[in-house]
């Protein structure tokens, strides 16, 4: 999280480094929401990770989840959650420009992982949601 945390604040403009605590702070809690979710309902945890399931039930569930976790936190915007399966792309997910969250099922490859990524994608839809954060991208990231 302090690594995700310092990426935020040197590779955009949505958070400085004065920022720094309430950031941790922000991930810490949507990771540990998204964590609890699952850890608390086995059914979810193994319906998340079942091979037979199809994307659109993945999606479905993660969606789900992710709603759910930012309404507990305080956030009422809908967030779409999109599973790609991209072998050339190394990350997990991200949270694009379009205000969706992407999950690569190719790189998924356990629970913790899942819960792990959701919780970092779900931090930066907090992000977008909070009128105090800046919202475009720096040339780095664009």
């Amino acid at each position: 999280m302090i690594t995700s945390a310092i990426q935020q604040i040197v590779n955009t403009d949505r958070t400085e480094l004065k920022d720094f605590f309430s950031e941790v702070d922000k991930l810490h809690k949507t990771d540990e929401a998204v964590t609890a979710k699952i850890a608390n309902n086995p059914k979810l945890a193994k319906a998340l990770t079942d091979p037979n399931l199809t994307p659109t039930q993945k999606q479905q569930l993660a969606t789900e989840l992710v709603s759910s976790v930012m309404v507990e936190l305080g956030y009422t915007q809908a967030v779409d959650i999109k599973l790609i399966a991209d072998s050339q792309d190394n990350r997990k997910g991200h949270y694009g420009e379009d205000n969706n969250i992407y999950l690569n099922d190719t790189n998924l490859n356990n629970t913790k992982d899942l819960a792990t990524t959701l919780g970092h994608e779900t931090s930066h839809a907090i992000d977008n949601q909070d009128p105090s954060i800046k919202h475009q991208p720096t040339e780095q990231h664009k």
